[in-house]
């Protein structure tokens, strides 16, 4: 797989868009692909001069044993998610890595890292992004073990998963697939397998998420992330004109309160204006006046899924051809 095809490329691009020179120095990391089947331990706890891995397709899980011989899961690694990179960092691995599938990888010395990451510091840039988030994601089991109740804790897992696999294009709001079992699932919240199950049939009969036959069927992401308290994130700023509307105390004090700095457009400056009013007309033209809609949640639900298409996928002939999401990295 060509690196600008990559899951890894995917999940950077989320961050920066990458360079020709960047891509080529990403290729050069896929150099020493290896198929692995599940089961059996791609790094052991303990082990020195461990290389660190891509993962191109599959499912892997980070885990610890006990002294008793529990196990406790760590983190379940997706395609486009670096393998025991800390290992690489420490000189020894503090956890082991199985695979639960079948899974490709890239081999990566720690050599390779140096070497790219001294070439082009914004892809060593991007990686520390990634990194870090994903590290934000096990602070998020943390507290899930620790102060969430059942049902929030495993809803919350899922829409962690959702949220990770759409970044890297395997996932859509509604779906994805996962391979993980119940047992899986158990020794990743700290519940038993009987306490999983109750769980799930407690999502399901409310109507808000199903998991079987290896797939994951959401079928009310709004109530679902009520239920878990999931964290959706927010936008900075919004863009507006000086219209009666948008200058408003009930509007700035909305936008106060959820911390949302609202950036009017400035006098002699009419391209923002223009730039409002095109996108609003493309709004009205392409979805908003294509339906008969019967509830807000429609319209709420349409507009989320149509504003990443329009940010993140559709090219915009008035920047270069590029996306919106691309013209802000690279003016960052």
């Amino acid at each position: 797989m060509h690196s600008k095809q990559s899951p890894l490329t995917r999940k950077l691009g989320n961050f920066v868009a990458l360079s020709d020179a960047e891509l080529e120095v990403l290729d050069g990391l896929h150099r020493r692909r290896r198929t692995l089947i599940a089961g059996g331990d791609l790094v052991h706890q303990g082990q020195t001069h461990a290389a660190a891995y891509i993962l191109a397709e599959g499912w892997v899980c980070s885990y610890k044993l006990l002294r008793d011989g529990t196990r406790q899961i760590v983190d379940f690694q997706i395609p486009g998610d670096f393998l025991g990179l800390r290992s690489v960092l420490f000189r020894t691995a503090d956890h082991n890595i199985e695979p639960l599938t079948s899974v490709e990888v890239s081999e990566v010395l720690e050599s390779d890292l140096l070497q790219a990451f001294s070439t082009t510091p914004r892809l060593a840039t991007a990686v520390l992004w990634a990194a870090s988030r994903d590290e934000a994601m096990v602070v998020e089991h943390l507290v899930g073990i620790g102060r969430r109740d059942a049902v929030e804790r495993t809803a919350h897992f899922f829409l962690e998963l959702s949220a990770r696999l759409i970044l890297v294009g395997r996932a859509t709001r509604e779906s994805y697939d996962c391979p993980l079992t119940q047992y899986h699932l158990a020794d990743a919240l700290g519940l038993s397998a009987v306490h999983v199950n109750r769980v799930l049939r407690e999502l399901r009969e409310d109507g808000l998420l199903t998991f079987q036959k290896g797939k994951v069927t959401i079928h009310d992401f709004d109530r679902l992330v009520e239920r878990a308290d999931f964290d959706r994130g927010k936008p900075m700023s919004i863009r507006v004109d000086n219209g009666p509307e948008y200058v408003s105390a009930t509007l700035q004090t909305w936008a106060q309160k959820r911390g949302i700095r609202l950036v009017y457009i400035q006098p002699g400056k009419p391209q923002q204006n223009a730039y409002v009013e095109r996108y609003n007309r493309t709004v009205r033209q392409e979805w908003l006046g294509q339906y008969i809609w019967n509830t807000i949640e429609e319209v709420k639900d349409h507009a989320t899924r149509w504003l990443w298409t329009y940010n993140n996928e559709r090219p915009n002939m008035g920047i270069g051809g590029m996306t919106p999401a691309m013209k802000l990295k690279l003016a960052a």
